[in-house]
């Protein structure tokens, strides 16, 4: 085996083990007491760091939805502000553009994640390969792992139906991470029979 000095790769190999080999996943909840029907029309509502990633989060989930024959729309559409809004405020616009539910993405937990690099170890082959570059690693390396949440509301009972957390990495551009929570959100909904296939 070819012995790597690079550090930045022993990061990339150990994000990609994390995260299933670049599969997404989603541990979710169903509610058990809402009929197992594909939802109609959905708002979709990010609450990031900056209304322009909210948006941009909105916009690409609405892409992905209308691809798969579900109608969508955007909060920020309509809401064109960064402090709170009201509730009568929200339910007004889901009545308007009748909406019969609404998915709300936020950000749950971020932390730094460190992990020592150094080299990829040839210790696959050998008990020594492992322990001199476990002995001589001194760099350690870095990044930010974002816990994020997802939940699918009924508009008219205002009550949860389904809920999903999936984390993600600072080591990717912020918009394949969105794409990729997207991606997996959406097999998840349409497993539990919420989104159409």
């Amino acid at each position: 085996m070819k012995r790597c000095t690079s550090s930045k790769l022993v990061l990339i190999g150990v994000v990609g083990l994390l995260t299933g080999c670049g599969m997404l996943h989603v541990d979710s909840w169903v509610n058990p007491e809402y009929p197992s029907r594909p939802v109609g029309k959905i708002m979709i509502l990010g609450i990031g760091k900056t209304v322009e990633i909210s948006r941009q989060y909105e916009n690409l989930f609405i892409d992905r939805l209308t691809k798969l024959g579900v109608e969508a729309d955007s909060m920020h559409r309509y809401v064109c502000r960064e402090d709170l809004v009201t509730e009568d405020e929200i339910v007004e616009i889901l009545k308007e553009h009748a909406c019969d539910s609404i998915i709300i993405t936020r950000l749950l937990a971020e932390k730094e994640r460190h992990y020592v690099g150094g080299g990829y170890p040839d210790h696959y082959w050998h008990y020594y390969g492992f322990y001199s570059n476990a002995f001589d690693a001194r760099t350690v390396e870095s990044l930010v792992e974002y816990d994020l949440e997802t939940n699918l509301y009924d508009v008219e009972t205002r009550s949860l139906v389904w809920s999903g957390r999936e984390v993600v990495y600072s080591d990717r551009p912020a918009q394949s991470n969105m794409k990729d929570v997207i991606k997996a959100l959406l097999k998840s909904l349409q497993h539990a029979n919420m989104v159409s296939r």
